[in-house]
């Protein structure tokens, strides 16, 4: 019985933590939305009526999420409720396809332009630390969160970020993340000065705090700072946007996919291709070749 129940428990234990969180408010939702259906119609029926209901204000990454969810706790679904489920969520996928605008993608002038506007108090260092960090260190918002400045290491024109839990990294033995930071650049002084700020108020382990109690900033509050203070320097865009921009401008610059895909701890080649834009050097040229065609 103890090996039956092993095996039971298995494809939850091999999921994270925060996937089964995902998972189980995906399955409340879908009883809540069901209790008003008739009790006659299977789990399998009234999945696919919410599903249905579900695609006329989600997308299909919300569709997909709630129908991994609904398999984990039904020990899956018949051939027919399968496919149905599948046309359901690639209709979706189509529907987007058409009417889906170009990502943003943040730039390392915008990133550059934040910086030179910071004003000389906490709170403005801070938020274009969010966004400078962020962009450089190809940061998921939950990761940013997450930082602490133990975390954070300069080494020369290098600085060295611990990632303490990475979607790469499942079991948080903590990732290591490089990125270049001239010695005494505008960014260097800047995240200079707040740690300097941040030495005079004792308590403070995380990088990013709220100003007034101290408290460890949210990823939500992670990504309405970089909103905003993007908003402020004249770009709407996200704080994914940070990352997309960054990790084009490592393929734009020469860095091949391998190192760019483990520089932003990457759990798959397919996620990272969604986030690149078709470029010369992402085709094989090279920069002798860019330069002789530009000249000639």
């Amino acid at each position: 019985m103890h090996l039956v129940d092993s095996l039971g428990k298995a494809p939850i234990e091999a999921r994270a933590v925060s996937t089964m969180k995902a998972y189980a408010g995906e399955n409340q939702r879908r009883i809540n939305w069901s209790k008003s259906l008739p009790a006659s119609l299977s789990e399998e029926h009234r999945f696919t009526l919410y599903l249905v209901d579900r695609a006329m204000s989600a997308g299909s990454s919300s569709l997909a999420k709630a129908a991994a969810a609904f398999k984990l706790a039904n020990d899956g679904l018949s051939p027919f409720a399968s496919q149905l489920v599948s046309d359901v969520i690639k209709a979706q996928r189509r529907k987007e396809s058409e009417s889906r605008a170009q990502p943003t993608q943040v730039s390392v002038n915008t990133v550059s332009k934040i910086v030179d506007m910071v004003q000389d108090d906490e709170k403005s260092e801070r938020d274009a630390l969010v966004v400078t960090l962020s962009f450089y260190g190809l940061l998921r918002a939950e990761e940013a969160s997450m930082l602490k400045w133990s975390d954070v290491h300069q080494s020369g024109n290098m600085l060295k970020l611990k990632i303490r839990r990475a979607k790469n990294d499942q079991l948080a033995r903590g990732r290591e993340t490089f990125c270049d930071w001239p010695e005494g650049s505008k960014r260097d002084c800047l995240l200079k000065r707040f740690r300097a700020r941040a030495s005079m108020r004792p308590g403070l382990d995380f990088v990013f705090q709220n100003i007034l109690n101290g408290t460890k900033l949210t990823p939500s509050a992670i990504s309405g700072i970089a909103k905003d203070t993007l908003a402020a320097a004249g770009v709407s865009a996200t704080h994914h946007s940070l990352r997309r921009g960054r990790a084009n401008h490592l393929q734009q610059s020469g860095v091949d996919f391998q190192a760019i895909k483990e520089t932003g701890r990457w759990r798959s080649d397919a996620g990272l291709r969604c986030y690149l834009s078709d470029s010369p050097r992402a085709q094989g040229f090279t920069v002798t070749e860019l330069e002789d065609e530009v000249g000639g």
